[in-house]
């Protein structure tokens, strides 16, 4: 029996000269373009089918591959571009936004120009250069009429709705010459991306959207130069100038809003809190796993809080996700992590009682053999995120703090529970 597949990933991958003469290959990808690629998050409850189109030219790969996504009846198309780095969140934030804003057909991400100074790749309105007018990491839902494909997620109906003929396709480069108007050369040259664009804005007069926090490098293969925003630019400015005088605390395994509850301290108007979960049912800013945060500049948090997820991490993992913790941290911002203590747990285990209710939490009551091995309630319910892997004493998690540069570190037993620090 066939699995339906609702969303096609679709990489085209051109063909170059080998070192061999009369010899053809494909492009090679960059070591940093496959690790971003197998970090790649997927939505929850979808089939992704990968569709491979490589060796044409790009509007015709892009042609080919939207031809299949229909014929196979996807109900999204994500391309993917081999020069396009994208954060491990990037699929499924565009298929969130296309789930959610179904009177938009294109969900893009940002990156720039592969230039010096770099451009964002973002049109505001034909014939008068992309635009630099946005804050960001924020969600552009108005006046976008022209997107690259480098990082973009397309509602596969689009196609469907807009008729392809050999002479008008889905897909185009128009390298036109350039011609006379009001006595001036204008160029007539498009790109395939801009193609579609411009025939869902005059044909169907369809939406397109922006994520901005969906921000990818535009990496040059000859070189290994990776391309972004310059940091001087508006949209960084502004975003710079948004948290300005106030304290970011990052609230890693954040859970959905109803349970995952900073202290009240971080309820200061001093303080603005970001969430990252690796779940997006959490609705987090940030969709990611607490080893591998890379969205999260160097240096720009005052805090971690991270409740309860160390100890879903395989062991071998909890080194990078304390790095990942005190990498983000600004110089004396504070990672303040709690897990459950081993220690304790061993005692009730001891002393006969592995079966027995230790305390009652907002999920329900606790045994042992939850705090060792995940809740039991979310584990039956599928929930595999919330499965144990590993677990630390009161010296083990300070051992391991210490051991990827923390300093001052504190860790004190509470009940059931232990509660460290450590400054960066």
């Amino acid at each position: 029996m066939a699995i339906h597949c609702s969303i096609g990933i679709c990489t085209p991958i051109p063909v170059v000269d080998s070192t061999i003469d009369g010899v053809k290959r494909l492009e090679p990808i960059t070591p940093e373009w496959h690790r971003a690629r197998s970090a790649l998050l997927a939505p929850v409850g979808n089939n992704i089918a990968e569709i491979y189109v490589d060796g044409w030219a790009v509007a015709d790969a892009r042609n080919k591959a939207a031809q299949h996504a229909v014929e196979k009846k996807m109900k999204y198309l994500f391309f993917l571009d081999y020069d396009t780095i994208p954060p491990p969140d990037a699929l499924c934030k565009l298929v969130y936004h296309l789930e959610n804003h179904p009177e938009y057909d294109i969900a893009a991400g940002l990156y720039c120009s592969k230039s010096s100074p770099p451009w964002p790749l973002l049109w505001r309105e034909w014939s008068n250069g992309v635009s630099w007018d946005f804050t960001f990491g924020e969600v552009l839902l108005e006046n976008v009429v022209g997107v690259p494909m480098g990082c973009t997620a397309i509602r596969v109906s689009l196609f469907e709705r807009l008729a392809y003929t050999e002479e008008n396709p889905w897909f185009k480069t128009n390298k036109g010459p350039s011609v006379l108007s009001n006595g001036r050369m204008v160029s007539s040259n498009r790109t395939e991306d801009l193609w579609l664009c411009k025939r869902l804005d005059n044909e169907l007069h369809g939406k397109i959207l922006m994520d901005t926090s969906v921000y990818c490098e535009h990496i040059d293969h000859g070189t290994g130069l990776r391309y972004g925003l310059p940091d001087d630019c508006l949209p960084l400015r502004r975003e710079r100038e948004r948290f300005e005088g106030r304290n970011i605390v990052l609230h890693v395994g954040c859970g959905p809003r109803t349970v995952g509850v900073l202290p009240e301290e971080f309820h200061k108007d001093n303080w603005h809190e970001i969430r990252l979960d690796i779940d997006p049912k959490a609705e987090p800013d940030i969709i990611a796993s607490i080893t591998d945060m890379r969205q999260i500049k160097d240096n720009k948090c005052r805090a971690v809080w991270s409740s309860h997820n160390i100890e879903h991490l395989q062991p071998w993992e909890v080194p990078m996700a304390l790095s990942e913790f005190h990498r983000v941290l600004e110089p004396g911002g504070m990672a303040f992590i709690q897990c459950p203590d081993l220690e304790a747990i061993a005692e009730e285990i001891v002393n006969g009682r592995i079966n027995e209710i230790s305390y009652e939490s907002g999920a329900g009551p606790i045994k042992p053999l939850d705090m060792i091995y995940g809740y039991e309630k979310f584990l039956v319910n599928g929930n595999g995120y919330q499965e144990h892997k590993t677990g630390f004493t009161a010296a083990t998690l300070a051992e391991r703090l210490r051991e990827v540069g923390f300093r001052e570190v504190e860790v004190e037993r509470g009940p059931w529970t232990l509660v460290a620090k450590g400054m960066k």
